[in-house]
């Protein structure tokens, strides 16, 4: 049970959490909705209850997809049915839920209202139908390879495997509620992604896909006696726990060098500009401007054939936040101005496509970047 529980908390997904600081908001907002359901559908104090959940969406709103599917799992599990007594045991879970995320909502709207500041572009714009198409794109790509933070089709892989085998069971021993059930939560734990239909898709905002594997083994162990029947079911389900396991670790690891590589990437590139700043000033003349031009022809990067994580991490492969990128690693980088590359420049001048990934001049007081990717 230990080793299920550690999965459920320590999942592909949380790989994306421990790269940024907020990880410990993260965490604690995680258990604070733990909490909030121990004393909603455990305790019924529902006081507590609502206390908990609202520090938790206080902590970190993004994880509010971990009060629902934890809440569907651990009312499944005292209520052990899908019938009228579930439902009256996860009402009052659902209606905190509901009112915290409104709250939640009202405070993102107000604090921005008041302070003057602008709202994060994850929340504020309008949900065209562009956008909702792309979101929609994303939730597949969610299914197939986890936002790459997994191994493709092996989530998807594993789910199918448990389903079937207590599917097996199921018909064996006349037991077809509690397959019916196990395939009911695992949809719960695979829709709830939608929730964040309107917002952003992080690792770190969808880690109910993560728990949702170590959700079908804590739910074939406490409301399921197939440990007790027979021994091939219980050498299978060992066999895949054991095995998820391992490569949950391994994957830990891969997606950890994935997210330094991605680093190392763009900290290359902004020594490679330092370097020719430095030989520019070196000859007495001062750079206050640079541009960063990219001729998008994709050969080399198609060719290298990055990792989703590598691609999506990185700055200099997306082309996005160079002011950040120069901050992070390069001395003085506030007395660089960005502008914006004329493109009657880049084309007289660089050649396009290039032998060269990176071309550097400086050209009418203003340091040009092409980058051939």
């Amino acid at each position: 049970m230990f080793l299920i529980s550690f999965l459920y908390v320590f999942n592909f997904m949380q790989v994306d959490v421990m790269q940024f600081i907020e990880s410990f908001a993260i965490s604690i907002s995680i258990l604070f909705y733990v909490l909030s359901i121990k004393h909603t559908i455990i305790k019924q104090n529902r006081k507590k209850g609502f206390i908990y959940a609202l520090l938790g969406v206080l902590f970190y709103n993004g994880t509010i997809t971990v009060y629902v599917v934890t809440a569907f799992l651990v009312c499944l599990l005292e209520n052990k049915k899908l019938n009228k007594e579930f439902i009256k045991k996860i009402l009052p879970a659902a209606v905190i839920i509901i009112s915290v995320a409104l709250i939640n909502i009202l405070i993102v709207l107000l604090v921005p209202f008041f302070t003057k500041l602008n709202m994060t572009n994850r929340v504020n714009g309008i949900l065209t139908k562009t956008r909702l198409i792309s979101r929609l794109k994303r939730v597949i790509e969610i299914y197939t390879n986890n936002l790459g933070f997994f191994y493709n089709y092996l989530w998807f892989i594993i789910n199918f495997i448990l389903i079937i085998i207590v599917f097996i069971y199921g018909i064996k021993y006349k037991k077809v509620d509690k397959s019916i059930e196990l395939f009911v939560l695992f949809n719960v734990y695979a829709l709830s992604n939608i929730i964040m239909i309107p917002f952003s898709f992080m690792g770190r905002t969808t880690l109910p896909i993560g728990e949702c594997i170590s959700a079908l083994f804590i739910y074939i162990l406490c409301n399921t006696n197939i440990y007790e029947k027979t021994k091939i079911f219980r050498t299978l389900i060992t066999i895949i726990l054991i095995s998820y396991f391992i490569v949950n670790i391994i994957n830990t690891f891969d997606k950890t060098k994935d997210f330094k590589y991605s680093n190392e990437i763009d900290k290359n590139f902004v020594n490679r500009i330092e370097t020719e700043v430095e030989k520019i000033e070196n000859k007495g003349i001062e750079v206050k401007k640079y541009a960063i031009y990219y001729t998008l022809n994709g050969d080399r990067l198609r060719e290298r054939k990055y990792s989703d994580i590598v691609i999506r991490n990185s700055c200099y492969l997306l082309d996005r936040n160079f002011k950040q990128l120069l901050a992070t690693y390069m001395d003085e980088s506030d007395k660089l101005q960005k502008v914006v590359a004329d493109k009657k420049i880049v084309d007289e001048n660089f050649e396009n496509p290039s032998d060269e990934e990176i071309q550097i001049k400086y050209i009418n007081d203003v340091l040009y970047v092409v980058v051939d990717l």
